[in-house]
């Protein structure tokens, strides 16, 4: 996931769960494990990081 983090952004719950060959539930075990609240607050997170990264760099490539 970490390795495709603007895909799994608009990812369901479902779509991620088959794209990692895992269920639902362990989708949802994971974040949880991770400290978060679940799905949507991981989804945010990598959001941001998506932004972050992105703004970052197109500060190098000035």
């Amino acid at each position: 996931m970490m390795e495709h983090k603007a895909q799994a952004v608009d990812m369901t719950v479902g779509e991620l769960a088959k794209a990692s060959g895992t269920g639902d539930a362990t989708v949802s075990r994971f974040c949880r494990r991770c400290g978060f609240k679940g799905f949507q607050n991981l989804k945010l997170a990598l959001a941001r990081e998506v932004l972050e990264e992105e703004q970052s760099n197109q500060g190098s490539d000035q």
